[in-house]
């Protein structure tokens, strides 16, 4: 199981890999068009990478040939498409479908989004059923008591005759420190 698991991961890092590959073509792709003085939808990669460095171009070439021998034509042929195409399709695929599902901001609370059902669960086994009609938010074992009128709130405020001033019916604020 470890083994799948560090596959899966080393699959998403080539993924990751391609898209940065993917990003840098694209912006490569747009250097080039600024250098050719061309606006085009899209440049071939092998036209980028002669626009930008032909050079290294015809080493590949060169190089391409005798290591590759009979699949040659079919390196030729992905080199027609964009650089940004050519990687960014194959690592979005890898980056998605081998990305870690268990890791994220919801595995954290993964166990509570069930809590009320696994607590009402609990509480039928125990006795506690739907047709239990008490009081769960005020048990009846609690002494019921009526709130306070305003009359007896009104008892327990002293005013200080000293402090209020009797023109603006106020309270003054002149207090000495």
């Amino acid at each position: 199981m470890v083994i799948i698991k560090t596959m899966k991961r080393g699959l998403f890092f080539i993924g990751i890999g391609f898209l940065a590959l993917a990003f840098i073509s694209g912006a490569s792709e747009i250097a080039a068009q600024g250098v050719s003085r061309q606006l085009r939808m899209y440049m071939p990669i092998v036209e980028v990478w002669e626009v930008l460095s032909p050079e290294t171009l015809e080493q590949f070439r060169n190089d391409g040939i005798s290591i590759f021998a009979s699949n040659w034509r079919t390196v030729e042929m992905f080199m027609l498409l964009p650089g940004w195409l050519l990687f960014g399709v194959p690592g979005i695929f890898l980056a998605l479908v081998f990305r870690d599902r268990d890791a994220g901001p919801g595995a954290d609370h993964e166990e509570s989004i069930f809590l009320y059902d696994e607590l009402a669960k609990r509480a039928n086994e125990e006795g506690m059923s739907e047709d239990f009609h008490g009081d769960d938010v005020m048990p009846s074992s609690h002494v019921r008591t009526e709130p306070a009128g305003l009359d007896m709130a009104d008892e327990h405020i002293e005013i200080d005759d000293d402090d209020y001033d009797d023109e603006a019916k106020t309270p003054s604020n002149n207090k000495a420190d």
